[in-house]
């Protein structure tokens, strides 16, 4: 159930950021890059960007933390066959 909803909030992020990027292009070409509506895109999109990062170093520390404690349990369960 957890692995879905961090696999949903992924596909969220993703198509924010795909969206955002498209909004800055056509800001960009119907504005000009100076325009502050483009500079605020920009801003948003680079936003995104660093929180799919953070979701990122965060899932890879979920799973490491699960590893270690898989691991650990099938140490203390292996320990208790011999």
């Amino acid at each position: 159930m957890a692995e879905k909803k961090l696999s949903d909030q992924s596909k969220e992020l993703t198509s924010l950021l795909f969206m955002a990027t498209h909004m800055e292009m056509s800001s960009t070409q119907m504005l000009g890059e100076d325009d502050p509506t483009t500079r605020a895109i920009k801003v948003a999109r680079q936003a995104v960007m660093k929180a799919i990062v953070e979701k990122q170093e965060i899932d890879m520390n979920l799973n490491t933390k699960a590893n270690k404690g898989s691991n650990l349990s099938n140490t203390v369960s292996s320990s208790r066959m011999h």
